[in-house]
């Protein structure tokens, strides 16, 4: 029974010898991406306290039924965003255990997640830059006949919230698709540490 332990064994350490993959380095990297994760899911409930308080501060002085909507939606979508990303990222904080094939695991599945993000944080950023339009557009629609050419009251605001969401779905994009070349990246290890076990 132990000569093929034995045997089993020496093939594992002969295989990573041959895979680029530095074992000190991956085991570091993986504690400083659990540290981000965590800096992140700290932020991203902070940000549900601060649109909060944001509509408390401006509920005063926003007298449009229209922009108040917008305010109390926001509210309700919020935390809905931050319970998403949360459940995205479920079963990511850490490994099985500290093999590298374990923490590989854990990368390509890190990576999965943020693709999945990415891709819907996309979509709701697009589509709540569509929505501040049209918020904007029922605005101008309501406004009374004395303010009609104060089209700046509305579209300024408008036009800073559209060009900060679209910023940022720009750069969740690029954040897409550094995410998927790690997972080509990790694929590839896993796949040839398969066949040459094999």
């Amino acid at each position: 029974m132990s000569e093929p332990m034995t045997y089993d064994w020496q093939q594992l350490a002969t295989t990573w010898q041959l895979l680029p993959i530095d074992e000190l380095r991956l085991r570091r990297s993986t504690r400083w991406k659990t540290w981000r994760m965590a800096a992140n899911a700290t932020l991203e409930v902070l940000v549900i306290f601060y649109v909060w308080a944001m509509t408390f501060w401006f509920w005063g002085d926003l007298h449009s039924v229209i922009w108040r909507s917008w305010l109390l939606l926001w509210c309700v979508l919020t935390p809905f965003f931050v319970a998403w990303s949360f459940y995205n990222k479920r079963g990511t904080w850490q490994s099985r255990d500290e093999t590298t094939v374990a923490l590989l695991m854990l990368r390509k599945q890190r990576a999965e997640a943020g693709i999945r993000y990415a891709k819907n944080s996309v979509i709701a950023m697009l589509s709540s830059a569509a929505m501040a339009v049209l918020f904007g557009v029922i605005d101008q629609g309501y406004a009374p006949a004395a303010e009609e050419m104060l089209w700046y009251r509305v579209w300024w605001p408008v036009i800073f919230v559209v060009a900060w969401l679209v910023f940022g779905a720009a750069i969740t994009e690029w954040y897409r698709r550094l995410q998927q070349r790690k997972l080509a990246e990790v694929s590839k290890l896993l796949t040839e540490f398969d066949s040459r076990l094999s």
